[in-house]
Parts: C-alpha cells; structure tokens; sequence
C-alpha cells in the first residue's frame, strides 16, 4: 500500500469556525496570516498555544499586548497561551474528535475566528451531523464548509501555501513495541495520527489496510474501504512529543508505517519549527539512552517524497 492509496479513503471534508470575544482574537485581526494553533488538554482543561508572527500590526502597541499575555519568544515567532472559554463549544468540538475516522488537518485562528479542518470517512456523516446540530445552536459555533474532500495531498499542498511545511522522519526498530508490526500496524498498513491534540492518554490513529482485516486489536471504521482506529502508547514517540508541546511545536500530521524491522515515522510542521523539533528528537534519544533510533531526514515539504512514504 503506497500513500497515494489513502489520498481519497477520507471523503468528506469540513471546517468549523468558533467565535471567542477576547482581546487574544481580536489582535488576530491585524494579522495578515492563518495563525497555526495547537489545543493541549491539562489535567482537565483546554488551553490554545497561538502562534503570532514575530511583528504585526502596529510595533508598539502589538509589543505591549504580547508582553501582556507573557507571551514566549520562539524564534519567528511568539506563542501565547490561553484558555479556552466557550467550555460547551469544545465540548461538541471533542465530540467530533472522538467519532471514528475523525481528522483533525489543522487549527488555525484568523480573523478572529479559531477554524477547525477536519477530515472523515462518509459512514459516520450521521454522528457527525447529530453534534453538529449542537455545536451550531448559538452564533458562536459555525460551518464555514462540508462536503466532498479534495483528497489528502491537496490539502497538504495548501497547507504548504499557507504556512510553508517542513517534514522529519525519523525510525525506530519495531522489536521496541510488538503492536506494531504483529498487529495494528502490519508491513503494508499506513498509519495516520487523528489530531495534534496534546492529550493525557496516549495517542490516537486512524489505520489504513487497504482491505478487510481480521484483528481484534483494531476498532473497525469501515472494513470495505480497510480503514480503523485504534489508541496506543509509545514511550519513544510520547516523549517525543511532550518535549515538543513543552516548546511548543505544532505537528500538523503525522503518518506512520513499518518497513522491514523499523518503524518509519514523518511528521508534518511548520518550517519554521523545524530546529525545535529534531532538537526535541535529539533530547529524547538522549533521555532514554536510545543509540538504536535515528532522524532519517529534515527538509522542506516534498511531494514526491509523502508519495513514497
């Protein structure tokens, strides 16, 4: 099974705004930019972590708000971190999250309005319109679009317009984790992870099998399109990324498979995070005294290599 093969497995496409009237959405307005956007959940609440550009707006008094909300220096760029006050709103935006086949793209805050993109699979459309019917109830929540998906590559060529990717990739020997490679991620299989999220427990992914399997360990979507879900736990890749959220680096997608006796893992950034992020690598190799792991590449964003993956 080749990446192209997934493009179009997730059908649908939709992009959910939400509106929250605070000085933090408001300075978006004066940025003339998607701002990139990661949601982590601590011990129980929501925080945003917004990525403004290193200048924007009026300097002075942009300087003066950013230092207001204590806002961290990283690189290009600053990230300001703040709760999430539309606790029923999120609510339903978890909803989603947690239906089967559920995508989160990105997360993004423009114009005052944090947009939600999201891709699933065509059997859930009813769950999906259930919670939307409540996430809408109130003008703070709103559907920007829903419909037929361009296809995975597509959005990922855009993402490259708006934001300008980087990818890593980096490989760790499967004897680690015998799950993988015996059971949901079998030579052949692509693993896609189903949010940026930072979540407490463990990490979420949508499988591809390109068919019907027979395996207890996953949790079935859709066996005639071979796609289904299952959450699990890595201490290499979870250290990984809670160095990363520590920064933190927003990882926009992240695309496993098992080659051989390796497990070859890309992850999806901002280029301009690109340093933080095999930094971060480098900190857990060392962490766990791991000599056998390795960073395989860190480039711009290619086509032709997400084609080969």
């Amino acid at each position: 099974m080749d990446f192209g093969d997934i493009d179009r497995v997730l059908d649908r496409r939709m992009v959910l705004t939400m509106k929250q009237d605070n000085e933090i959405f408001q300075a978006s307005r004066e940025v003339n930019a998607r701002i990139p956007v990661t949601i982590s959940d601590e011990e129980g609440k929501k925080f945003l972590y917004i990525n403004f550009p290193g200048s924007f707006g009026e300097p002075q008094k942009n300087r003066i708000f950013l230092k207001r909300y204590d806002a961290k220096n990283i690189g290009s760029h600053y990230v300001i971190k703040s709760r999430i006050n539309h606790v029923d709103k999120w609510r339903h935006i978890n909803d989603l999250i947690n239906v089967p086949s559920v995508v989160v793209n990105r997360i993004n805050l423009k114009d005052g309005l944090l947009a939600f993109y999201f891709r699933y699979h065509h059997s859930v459309k009813n769950r999906i319109s259930c919670i939307l019917s409540k996430y809408t109830d109130g003008e703070e929540g709103q559907i920007e679009s829903i419909g037929p998906s361009p296809g995975l590559l597509s959005i990922l060529d855009r993402m490259q317009e708006v934001f300008t990717l980087g990818m890593i990739q980096i490989s760790m020997p499967v004897d680690d984790n015998k799950d993988f490679s015996e059971h949901f991620l079998k030579e052949g299989y692509i693993s896609e992870s189903a949010n940026n999220i930072h979540l407490d427990h463990g990490l979420k992914a949508v499988i591809y099998t390109g068919s019907r399997v027979d395996d207890k360990t996953l949790v079935e979507i859709d066996g005639n399109s071979g796609i289904y879900s299952v959450n699990f736990e890595d201490p290499i890749l979870t250290e990984w990324r809670n160095r990363m959220m520590e920064i933190p680096v927003i990882r926009f997608r992240q695309f496993m498979r098992v080659e051989g006796n390796e497990l070859k893992v890309i992850t999806l950034l901002p280029y301009s995070q690109m340093d933080q992020a095999y930094r971060s690598f480098f900190q857990t190799m060392e962490e766990t005294g791991r000599d056998d792991i390795s960073l395989d590449f860190s480039l711009k964003y290619n086509r032709e290599i997400m084609l080969s993956f």
